[in-house]
């Protein structure tokens, strides 16, 4: 229940009503997938993937759609737009704003705003409110809220004209961030056809003659091709018992393959969530990676992830995963070679079976295109100023949702008042 301060008072001019007081609560269901006349029409039908999936607050398609036919024999209704779809099973309270008439599956409860509530209000206060909603569901095989416990849901209700003003301050937040977002997918984009190039072509203005490399294609002329193995060591991790993972930092960082899933920078790892002591490295026979190094996923499904990090800290890493060093610092840099392994997918080093692993003998046989050292350098200080400007949008959208947190349990409150 939201509650405006820690005596329970409610704002002067606000009312505390339920859910159902404020919004029509709507189902959905699935047309029978045997029916091929059910499926397939101009009525968009939604699942709660897609909305877990969703980056924004608006749902402007679906994957699927079905029919009128379709949607009469499975009692569905059509939901307007701006209405608020809330995902009422496994995923409780997610929720979006449909910018198209649609229907949905079973999988939702969604909300209609009635007359005196401002839809996009709504969809703030029920974004906030997913604890509540999950602490109300139950279910032995999957968790679901059922529509009796959304209509019954407390909810600060304000006048009209104040739920318009927290709305607007919430909704410039979240362009705000959208707008971030756009700039990252941007330098992004920009950051990936500069790599292509720039490991392909070499520095713009660099260069004048090419050749024809088998498998690299065309190289600037000056450039040499080496295998892997002749300038950087490929070794592998080790398998930690449990017993011997620490949660201090009294020995050295150990790496899991989950800790490559870390948000943020996506280069570099400069924590972790587990430490070994020296002496069972020792026991265990265990590499130590040096900062510099290159790691990455190199058994099973997370291999086509492509996830390579640099160590910044001497670690440790675990046995599904392997690790690069460079050996012969008088022909290739650390910081081209990570760029370059940017630039591969790592699946085409794995053997085709039913778990695919990368061998280090097949890693080290990998040709690369070599520039000079002062080139390298050059191509590595490009491609890094572009992960900074990347680094730095992303520390300002999570600011941003921060911010957009701390807003918006102020204004739903209403502990700060939009006058």
């Amino acid at each position: 229940m939201i509650r405006s301060g820690e005596d329970g008072t409610i704002p002067d001019g606000w009312q505390m009503v339920r859910l159902g007081d404020v919004a029509e609560v709507v189902g959905g269901s699935t047309p029978s997938r045997t029916q091929d006349e059910y499926w397939g029409g101009d009525i968009p039908w939604v699942v709660p993937s897609e909305l877990t999936q969703l980056s924004g607050r608006y749902l402007t398609s679906t994957k699927e759609s079905i029919t009128p036919t379709g949607m009469l024999a499975a009692g569905l209704r059509i939901i307007p737009e701006e209405s608020i779809l809330l995902t009422s099973r496994a995923t409780i309270g997610a929720a979006a704003i449909n910018a198209v008439p649609l229907t949905t599956n079973q999988g939702f409860q969604s909300l209609v705003p009635k007359c005196g509530t401002e839809g996009l209000w709504l969809y703030y206060s029920i974004a906030s409110m997913r604890h509540a909603l999950e602490k109300r569901s139950s279910g032995s095989t999957f968790r679901e809220v059922s529509r009796d416990s959304v209509r019954m849901l407390p909810i600060l209700l304000p006048p009209l004209r104040e739920q318009r003003r927290i709305a607007a301050v919430l909704d410039a937040i979240d362009d705000a961030i959208e707008r971030t977002d756009d700039a990252i997918a941007a330098c992004k984009h920009l950051r990936d056809a500069l790599l292509h190039d720039l490991l392909s072509h070499g520095v713009p203005g660099w260069h004048s003659e090419w050749r024809d490399v088998p498998g690299l294609g065309t190289i600037p002329a000056d450039w040499e091709v080496v295998r892997l193995g002749d300038v950087a060591e490929v070794k592998s991790g080790v398998g930690f018992p449990l017993d011997r993972q620490g949660r201090t930092d009294g020995g050295y960082p150990f790496i899991k393959v989950s800790d490559m899933t870390l948000e943020g920078n996506e280069t570099y790892i400069r924590s972790a969530n587990n430490y070994v002591d020296v002496q069972d490295i020792d026991e265990l026979g265990a590499n130590v990676f040096t900062p510099g190094a290159i790691v990455f996923p190199k058994v099973g499904a997370a291999i086509a992830t492509n996830k390579k990090r640099v160590l910044t800290v001497p670690t440790i890493i675990d046995n599904n995963m392997a690790g690069v060093t460079v050996t012969d610092a008088g022909r290739c840099t650390g910081s081209f070679l990570h760029f370059w392994f940017q630039s591969i997918d790592l699946f085409q080093f794995a053997n085709v079976s039913a778990v695919p692993s990368i061998t280090g003998s097949r890693l080290k046989r990998a040709f690369i295109p070599l520039p000079p050292l002062s080139e390298q350098q050059t191509t590595a200080s490009m491609l890094d100023s572009t992960d900074k400007a990347i680094e730095r949008a992303r520390e300002e959208r999570d600011g941003l949702r921060r911010l957009k947190a701390s807003t918006a349990d102020a204004l739903l409150s209403g502990r700060i008042r939009v006058r």
